[in-house]
């Protein structure tokens, strides 16, 4: 079976890793020498990762899943779409 992929998605996961990373003041060497990941590398956005990984870097950050989604609901609404148009486009879609 061919693996899916959404880029979109994965682009905003890694942003909103970043953002959160960068609000805490936590630098990307901090992460790699605790955890041993290379979020430089998920940050970029070219890789998919894992839900383990993603619980670890939460973890990390000091948030939880639920306030990781929440913020990237929030940063995919405010920094990717741009108008209100596109904005309304998604919110539609949702309900």
């Amino acid at each position: 079976m061919a693996r899916m992929r959404n880029k979109d998605a994965v682009k905003n996961i890694a942003f909103t890793v970043k953002q959160i990373r960068e609000e805490k003041g936590i630098t990307q060497e901090d992460i790699l020498y605790d955890l041993g990941i290379n979020v430089g590398r998920i940050e970029m956005g070219n890789n998919d990762m894992s839900c383990s990984t993603l619980i670890a870097i939460c973890d990390k950050l000091g948030v939880s899943l639920v306030e990781f989604f929440k913020k990237l609901e929030e940063g995919t609404a405010q920094n990717f779409l741009g108008t209100n148009q596109e904005i309304n486009i998604i919110q539609n879609y949702k309900s």
